[in-house]
């Protein structure tokens, strides 16, 4: 049953992107917030579908709309949602750009949204600042234990580790 289930809840997320669709075949093109928000909601069916990248691509369409309205927080509070999918995705620096792109985007606009953006630049940088501190932690053992072709790619790991907390 819980199949079953599942395929019908992906039968009606397929459904509501064929109406998302067609609704944006009807909105007029200088309909910007409107178009966006359906764009938002299209992204949100990519994402439930497990098309991570089209949703991706999506939202990054829809930042601009946002900024183009003036709807400051809808834009900041994508940017939260790209940058935790980013970072699912293992795209640390990816993350930490756009969650950063939020608050640029809000400038001087007071918004909630920039304390969860500034904790998501936080969660980056505390998961690649663990992944460089269990190697240091294991250097020793690692060099007693792993040949130097594995060393190396260890060493570069560390590398791209260092490299996103700059």
């Amino acid at each position: 049953t819980e199949a079953i289930q599942r395929e019908e809840s992906v039968e009606n997320v397929e459904e509501a992107l064929r109406a998302i669709d067609d609704a944006l075949s009807l909105v007029d093109e200088e309909d910007t917030g409107r178009r966006g928000r359906l764009l938002e909601r299209k992204g949100w069916a990519m994402r439930a579908l497990g098309r991570f990248e089209e949703c991706i691509a999506i939202w990054e369409d829809v930042l601009p709309m946002y900024q183009q309205v003036g709807d400051l927080d809808s834009a900041a509070k994508l940017c939260w949602e790209m940058g935790y999918q980013l970072i699912w995705l293992g795209r640390f620096a990816d993350a930490s750009a756009i969650y950063a792109r939020g608050i640029e985007l809000l400038g001087d606009h007071r918004s909630p949204t920039r304390a969860t953006l500034v904790s998501g630049i936080a969660i980056v940088m505390g998961v690649t600042f663990w992944v460089v501190r269990l190697l240091v932690a294991c250097w020793r053992w690692l060099a007693l234990r792993v040949d130097g072709k594995v060393w190396a790619g260890v060493a570069a790991l560390a590398a791209g580790g260092f490299y996103m907390l700059l």
